[in-house]
């Protein structure tokens, strides 16, 4: 897991790549009183089409 502090808001990043090749990023916030999940991927306006692995056109 890699750390990267970030001085001028006092927070820290945690980021780890899991086994099966999903970047995971933790953010605390002591601040807070609920927790939130976020999922993101990297599939956006220039992508016109999905395949899943596996599959065929």
């Amino acid at each position: 897991m890699q750390k990267k502090s970030y001085e001028k808001t006092g927070e820290i990043l945690y980021t780890d790549v899991l086994a099966n090749g999903l970047t995971v990023y933790y953010l605390p916030k002591s601040d807070y009183n609920r927790t939130y999940g976020l999922f993101t991927t990297n599939f956006g306006s220039l992508d016109t089409s999905f395949i899943p692995m596996g599959s065929q056109v």
